[in-house]
């Protein structure tokens, strides 16, 4: 499930999808993977 979470956050790092926002001090780029009822937020 780690590697389910990595997956989306190197997208967002290699897309820049928060480099179009501005005015914010601190953004935050969250991976989360499910897998029957479990879950992780990382």
């Amino acid at each position: 499930m780690n590697q389910d979470c990595d997956a989306p956050i190197g997208q967002i790092v290699t897309e820049k999808y928060a480099e179009g926002l501005y005015g914010y001090t601190q953004i935050f780029c969250y991976g989360i993977s499910f897998f029957q009822k479990q879950n992780r937020v990382k």
